[in-house]
């Protein structure tokens, strides 16, 4: 699973968007009942603004511009729904006697490996599942409904695991570095990054392989310092460097894993982790993203763009 033992939290074309004010219902914490607040949802637009198509499952791979913050997700639907019902996810399950739980974000490689996430109700996973210490566990797709309540969730159907990997947008290589033939080598752009020290936009490494560096001024100057005997670095521009994205990160952290109730909520929605990455933005993942997910997470931020959600759960059409 990607970035499988990061566990930080439990949380592009801009085009024309329509701002509303509704009444919606918000997961409170599994020990309380949900409570009906108003509130003032972000302009989602009305279609994706890019749709790229999963070679694995042929499944769409939507982003959305959501009130600054870009959203990408696999979904059944044009439009991100107001609250997932029910989603898709292939992952972990582990059943230590109580039923198996659905893992959510990193998994402890022990053995037998530990999670946490929802249990989900009458599933037995025995049939098909390893064992070790008389606890069972093993990966396989479930269809389940959502959000959990009381930290469980209702099985709708399952099969086979299939990859948890998602190709998205951002970790594509950018056009403009199509042409190098020779890359820097890596060592030579983390050295050069960390010189750049307060001013660094970060690292990520794109679908190919290739380490792709961030700057917040002219990335001519940075791709001329780099070059040497033919070969070439990939160097962008981006709006935040990565120590803007390192204190966002910690404040959300500060939020969401304090001793208030945004705790519950955010394990409730399946928010789980986050990392500075590509496009000069922390990217969060989530088991399901939808607008009150992403309401719950711009509730918290000052600058929406410089926030990426990324759907793990595919968002089954209700």
């Amino acid at each position: 699973m990607r970035r499988m033992l990061t566990i930080l939290l439990a949380v592009a074309v801009v085009v024309a968007a329509c701002t509303s004010t509704e009444t919606t219902t918000t997961p409170a914490p599994a020990t309380s009942a949900p409570t009906s607040t108003t509130t003032t949802m972000p302009a989602t637009t009305q279609a994706p603004t890019s749709t790229t198509t999963d070679p694995a499952t042929e499944r769409a791979v939507r982003s959305y511009d959501v009130g600054g913050v870009e959203v990408i997700v696999m979904t059944e639907t044009d439009e991100l729904p107001q609250r997932a019902e029910i989603i898709e996810y292939s992952t972990t399950l582990i059943d230590e006697g109580a039923g198996p739980k659905l893992c959510l974000g990193g998994i402890l490689l022990s053995l037998p490996p530990q999670c946490f996430g929802p249990v989900i109700e009458d599933y037995e996973i025995s049939g098909w599942a390893e064992e070790a210490s008389e606890v069972y566990f093993g990966q396989r797709n479930v269809i389940v409904s959502w959000p959990p309540i009381e930290d469980r969730v209702a099985l709708v159907a399952d099969s086979e695991f299939q990859s948890d990997e998602m190709p998205y947008p951002p970790g594509e290589l950018p056009t403009h570095c199509a042409g190098i033939e020779d890359f820097v080598s890596n060592d030579a752009i983390q050295q050069y990054s960390r010189a750049l020290g307060d001013q660094t936009g970060g690292l990520y490494v794109a679908n190919d392989g290739e380490l792709v560096l961030q700057v917040i001024d002219d990335p001519e100057q940075h791709r001329t310092a780099l070059r040497a005997d033919g070969q070439a670095a990939c160097v962008v521009q981006v709006d935040h460097t990565e120590k803007e994205l390192l204190q966002i990160q910690q404040d959300l952290n500060t939020h969401l894993f304090g001793d208030d109730s945004a705790s519950s909520l955010a394990r409730a929605m399946g928010i789980y982790s986050s990392v500075p990455a590509a496009g000069g933005r922390l990217e969060l993942e989530a088991v399901a993203v939808d607008l009150e997910t992403v309401q719950a997470i711009t509730a918290l931020v000052d600058d929406p763009t410089a926030i990426r959600i990324i759907g793990k759960g595919i968002i089954v059409d209700q």
